[in-house]
């Protein structure tokens, strides 16, 4: 009796065993694949790396990223903005072209401030930018600042940068902390988005450009974000070690222990990596040109950067070996073979 006893509780056990495999097998979590997205030649493309799989996101022509949650993806046509399901289905009109034409006049510049709210910027020919908010639950738009515009949103939606002459950081209730003062920079445009200007991924710091004297060389410096605005500033990279490019592009790394930037040494372009500590550069590879636009793989010491080669072409940078290879090229996409692609966000994205 008894050993029938061990012998059933065995059974029961196997099969919880068994039924726990299976459900953690199919689990959300575990359905996650990486993405990236990418823009070129009025088209918007997402590629699945693990898939191996390129999508079209239909009447898109121009994808700004996946909202916080990556559950969102917004993107631009001739119609207005809009905002559909992670992979462009189910899309909703947020803007309307024709109803807003004040954000027509021009080109509009979008970005995720949280989950539920978004932010526009219309830059208006001959005139000031202008900054509105959508709230997608509601649909209300509201005009935040009729003369300054915002690209650019700390990674958990607590502040965003404007720019009116000088550089503000803004809080939620609309408070504004002088970040810069751009006094140095007349006729200088200055673009948040895309560039030396980057909150790192934990939203406590922020680096930004510094060039007193024009086309000089650029220092790239970094301070603590608090309530009283930007602290504890001081320079990171010094031009005498890999010279930044004012306005350049600068990416933190996922864990927030390295930057990437694009800088020249001896007249020759390079992709840098350094400490966000120490500011040591530790990595230095060469590339065709000192822009362009490249991404941090969200789960490993990988870098996809875009103008090793050639225009067009997508290469995979290991990091940690120094190997690089082709991931991705304009054949591949459909697209002429000298169109400019445009990476714009690489998440792990959660497939139902």
């Amino acid at each position: 009796m008894k050993n029938k006893k061990f012998l059933f509780i065995l059974l029961l056990l196997g099969s919880l065993i068994i039924v726990f495999a299976m459900f953690y097998k199919q689990s959300p979590a575990d359905s996650r694949t990486s993405q990236i997205l990418i823009n070129g030649s009025s088209k918007a493309f997402i590629y699945d790396i693990d898939r191996n799989k390129i999508s079209l996101i239909p009447n898109a022509q121009f994808a700004y990223g996946w909202s916080p949650s990556g559950k969102q993806l917004l993107y631009k046509n001739e119609e207005g903005l809009w905002v559909s399901r992670y992979d462009g289905d189910n899309p909703i009109k947020i803007l309307d072209a024709v109803e807003h034409p004040q954000l027509n006049n021009g080109f509009p510049d979008a970005v995720w401030l949280t989950d539920r709210i978004v932010l526009v910027e219309s830059r208006i020919k001959y005139g000031n930018s202008s900054l509105y908010s959508i709230d997608l639950q509601s649909g209300v738009v509201t005009e935040i600042s009729p003369s300054g515009g915002a690209l650019l949103t700390s990674p958990e939606g607590s502040y965003w940068l404007t720019q009116n002459k000088n550089v503000y950081l803004v809080t939620l209730d609309g408070t504004q902390k002088l970040i810069q003062e751009l006094s140095n920079y007349s006729g200088l445009p200055i673009f948040l988005s895309g560039s030396s200007y980057r909150f790192s991924p934990d939203g406590t710091k922020l680096t930004y450009p510094v060039q007193a004297n024009y086309p000089a060389n650029a220092e790239l410096w970094i301070g603590n974000i608090s309530k009283d605005g930007l602290t504890n500033t001081r320079l990171l990279i010094d031009s005498k070690d890999c010279n930044t490019q004012f306005g350049g592009d600068v990416r933190w790394s996922p864990d927030g222990k390295f930057i990437g930037y694009y800088g020249y040494r001896e007249e020759k372009s390079l992709f840098c990596v350094s400490n966000t500590e120490t500011g040591k550069t530790d990595v230095i590879w060469p590339v065709q040109y000192t822009s362009g636009t490249f991404l941090w793989s969200p789960i490993s010491n990988v870098v996809a950067i875009d103008n090793i080669n050639a225009l067009g072409v997508i290469n995979l940078l290991d990091l940690s070996t120094g190997e690089s290879k082709i991931l991705l090229n304009n054949q591949m996409l459909g697209l002429p073979e000298r169109v400019t692609l445009y990476m714009m966000d690489w998440r792990l994205i959660s497939i139902p």
